[in-house]
């Protein structure tokens, strides 16, 4: 991973801002499969190393994160897509998440590589879904 890293390090600004266009589709042809439900589609983007950190769980592989996200969208009525903004390999998405507990604002933070997500960060507020 460290020599990948290294590699991506080196690239020249106008290799990043060449690759952007490819990180921003990689995430929006995720939020697509997620939006179908079709959670086997939307692990193809997903690293298998995947770090996912958030307001209420954490993981380090992407198996464990599609499995709790495919339990999650059981409550999920819908995705109201706010906004996809990127920049070299971090794309950011914003959304509402509307489910029976509340219609939760939230914004994600993807890293992607090699046409992969290698981490997600999201950011909401957890209040609601504590009880």
């Amino acid at each position: 991973m460290r020599t990948q890293h290294n590699l991506i390090a080196r690239r020249t600004p106008a290799e990043r801002v060449l690759a952007w266009p490819m990180a921003a589709d990689v995430v929006r042809r995720y939020t697509e499969a997620l939006d179908a439900r079709d959670f086997s589609a939307a692990r193809n983007f997903l690293a298998d190393d995947l770090r996912f950190q958030g307001p209420i769980d954490q993981f380090e592989r992407a198996d464990d994160f599609v499995k709790t996200i495919s339990g999650l969208y059981a409550m999920v009525q819908g995705v109201e897509h706010q906004a996809i903004i990127a920049e070299g390999e971090n794309v950011a998405w914003f959304y509402v998440l509307k489910t029976p507990v509340a219609n939760a604002p939230v914004a994600e933070w993807h890293t992607v590589r090699d046409g992969k997500i290698v981490q997600i960060r999201a950011y909401f507020d957890a209040q609601p879904f504590a009880h």
